[in-house]
């Protein structure tokens, strides 16, 4: 087998961003980014495999000097990543009226569809489809850091804080041929 579909891979990445100074003694930046990747490969054309990733990354930074020895940073940011994997396109199940041997995935996910899980019986060909969601997966992080000034000496100190939050969902099921193919 020598395969002669191309694999489409595209990447469309942008970010945003403001700086501001809003006196001699208060200072804000922030940044929006976002990268979205969607890949189509369709090695095997009957199933092709969709693979749809997108990250996303927010910063902001406001900087307040109370004195000239005195310097207070506070800072924000998230980041948001999402992998969502198909193999075997969105309706093997209905075009094929499997719907007994496959029942319904009622995923909150706009993308997630109908797929056949993978069947193998002994001397019969077998065929399964594969679906998993990475994310959204969020990391958020606070940081506070102050520093004075006095004479040769400067004192810093700060502090921060970060929460993270997964959603996996995963079907099992390959493509998977048993031995009758």
């Amino acid at each position: 087998y020598i395969n002669t579909t191309p694999l489409i891979d595209r990447s469309d990445q942008w970010d945003v961003r403001v700086d501001h100074q809003f006196g001699t003694k208060d200072s804000f930046f922030a940044r929006y980014a976002d990268w979205y990747n969607p890949i189509l490969e369709a090695s095997y054309s009957v199933l092709p495999q969709r693979i749809n990733n997108h990250y996303t990354n927010i910063t902001a930074s406001n900087t307040y000097s109370f004195s000239p020895n005195f310097l207070v940073t506070a800072k924000f940011g998230l980041q948001r990543s999402t992998n969502y994997y198909l193999e075997g396109g969105p309706d093997v199940v209905k075009e094929f009226s499997l719907q007994d041997i496959a029942p319904a995935w009622n995923s909150t996910l706009p993308n997630t569809t109908d797929i056949l899980r993978s069947t193998s019986i002994p001397g019969y060909g077998g065929l399964g489809q594969f679906d998993s969601t990475d994310g959204p997966e969020y990391f958020l992080s606070w940081t506070g850091d102050a520093t004075l000034i006095h004479g040769r000496h400067a004192l810093g100190f700060g502090g921060r804080s970060i929460r993270s939050s997964f959603y996996l969902n995963c079907t099992f099921g390959y493509i998977c041929f048993s031995t009758a193919q």
